[in-house]
C-alpha cells in the first residue's frame, strides 16, 4: 500500500484536493486496486534483482490469476454487472482479469473449457495496467476510473470472462470463511 500515492495524497492539478476527496467512496477501491496491481507488477523487478527465480515468478503469476478467479467466483450473484459486487476485491479482480484477457495474457480455450495463462505476455500486460492505475490515482482522474470500471465490469467484456464455466466448475455459493453455531 505504500507504493505511490495514498488516499491523503494532495493532487496539485485538482486544487490540492486529496485522492479521498476526489474519488469519494471509490477511494478505498482504488487504493486496493493500486496495491494489488503493484504487487503483481513487482514480480519482474524481483526476478531481475535475483530475489525471485523464474519458477517463483511463474507461481506468483498463477496465484494472482487464481486469486482473481476466486474473487469473481465469490460474487457470481453480480455476474451481469460486477459494479454491483459488494467487494472492492471482486471489482478490482474483474478489471485485472479483463485487462489480462484483452491483452492476450489470459485466454479461454473453448475446446477444453479452461483458462490459459500466456506467461510471455503477462509482464507487459500487468505493467500497462499498473501504469494506467497509477496515472488515474496520481492525476485524480475520476472519469478515467469510471470508464475503466464500466468497460471491464459491465457489458460485452464480461462474456469473455466465461463466468458460466466458472460457476459450472466451482458453483456460485460464496466461500465460507467461518462457520459457527449458537447453542442454548
Amino acid at each position: 500500500h505504500n507504493l505511490g500515492p495514498q488516499r491523503e495524497f494532495k493532487i496539485a492539478s485538482k486544487e490540492g484536493k486529496s485522492a479521498g476527496e476526489i474519488f469519494g467512496e471509490a477511494a478505498g477501491f482504488l487504493e486496493e486496486f493500486k496495491a494489488q496491481t503493484s504487487a503483481m507488477s513487482l514480480q519482474e523487478y524481483l526476478l531481475q534483482k535475483g530475489v525471485y527465480t523464474k519458477d517463483r515468478v511463474k507461481a506468483n503469476y498463477t496465484a494472482g490469476v487464481m486469486w482473481m478467479l476466486g474473487h469473481l467466483k465469490k460474487h457470481l450473484y453480480a455476474k451481469d454487472d460486477f459494479t454491483k459486487a459488494r467487494s472492492s476485491y471482486a471489482k478490482l479482480a474483474g478489471i485485472q482479469f479483463g485487462w489480462l484477457v484483452k491483452q492476450g495474457a489470459v485466454s479461454f480455450n473453448d475446446a477444453d473449457k479452461v483458462w490459459q495463462i500466456n506467461y510471455a505476455k503477462l509482464p507487459a500486460a500487468i505493467e500497462s495496467l499498473m501504469t494506467t492505475v497509477g496515472s488515474i490515482y496520481a492525476s485524480g482522474n475520476r472519469d478515467a476510473l469510471e470508464a475503466l470500471t464500466k468497460q471491464y465490469l459491465t457489458g460485452p467484456m464480461l462474456a469473455k470472462y466465461h463466468l458460466d464455466v466458472l460457476e459450472e466448475r466451482v458453483g456460485s455459493d460464496p466461500n465460507v470463511a467461518l462457520h459457527y453455531e449458537v447453542l442454548p
